[in-house]
C-alpha cells in the first residue's frame, strides 16, 4: 500500500509540473466598479505579491489615462493626474503577462468598466432658519434636491470625503450644549457617531 501511495504521488506530482500552472495569479478585487467619482483612484488586488514594474506594465485604461502608482501589500493604486471626466466611461484591463514576484504570470485577460457621475452639490437648509439640515443636489437639475440628515437639533457645519461618498457633520444638542460628530455613508444611508462629546463642542 505504501509502494501504490508513493507512486501515485509522484505521478501527480509529476503531471502537475509537466501540465503547468494553469491557473495562474488572480485578482481578487477592482475598484471602482460600476460607478466612481472623478477623484476616484483605481485599485487592484492580486492574490500574490507582483513584480511592480511588470504589472504596471501590463495595466491599460480606455481612454488612456496619465498618473501615478503606488503599492500596499498586494494592492496596486493608480491615482490619475487629472480628474475623471463626469459622465464619461472608462475601462480598466490587465493585459496577461503580468509577472508575481515567484515568476507566476496573469494567465489571462481582466476588464472591467465605470461611469464617472456627475458631480452634486452639498450644503444646509433652509439658510435662514432652523434645524438646518444637509441636502444634495445636482446643479444641473435643481428639482433633484434631497435631504440626507434629518436632524432635530440641527447640523452645525460637515465636511466631504474626497470621493464624494461620505459627509462628517456635527449635530448639535441644545439641551446639553453641546455637540458630536457623526458620519453618513451616501450610498447606503448609515450613520455612525465618531464622538461622545460631554460638556464640550466637538
Amino acid at each position: 500500500v505504501v509502494v501504490v501511495v508513493m507512486v501515485l504521488l509522484v505521478a501527480l506530482i509529476g503531471a502537475t509540473v509537466l501540465l503547468g500552472d494553469r491557473v495562474g495569479v488572480q485578482l481578487t478585487s477592482v475598484a471602482p466598479l460600476g460607478e466612481a467619482h472623478s477623484t476616484s483612484s483605481i485599485t487592484i488586488r492580486f492574490s500574490e505579491a507582483m513584480d511592480h514594474d511588470s504589472a504596471t506594465a501590463h495595466f491599460r485604461t480606455e481612454p488612456s489615462l496619465d498618473g501615478s502608482f503606488s503599492w500596499s501589500g498586494n494592492t496596486m493604486t493608480f491615482k490619475p493626474g487629472e480628474p475623471l471626466q463626469p459622465g464619461g466611461d472608462y475601462t480598466v484591463s490587465l493585459e496577461p503577462g503580468a509577472l508575481s514576484e515567484t515568476g507566476r504570470a496573469v494567465l489571462t485577460e481582466y476588464r472591467y468598466s465605470f461611469t464617472v457621475r456627475q458631480p452634486r452639490v452639498a450644503y444646509l437648509f433652509p439658510a435662514d432658519a432652523t434645524p438646518q439640515n444637509i441636502w444634495i443636489a445636482d446643479p444641473a437639475d435643481p428639482e433633484s434636491a434631497a435631504q440626507v440628515t434629518n436632524s432635530p437639533t440641527g447640523v452645525e457645519d460637515f465636511g466631504v470625503s474626497p470621493d464624494g461618498t461620505q459627509i462628517a457633520f456635527t449635530e448639535n444638542n441644545p439641551i446639553l450644549a453641546t455637540s458630536d460628530i457623526k458620519l453618513i455613508d451616501l450610498a447606503t444611508g448609515g450613520l455612525e457617531q465618531l464622538t461622545n462629546c460631554q460638556n464640550a463642542v466637538c
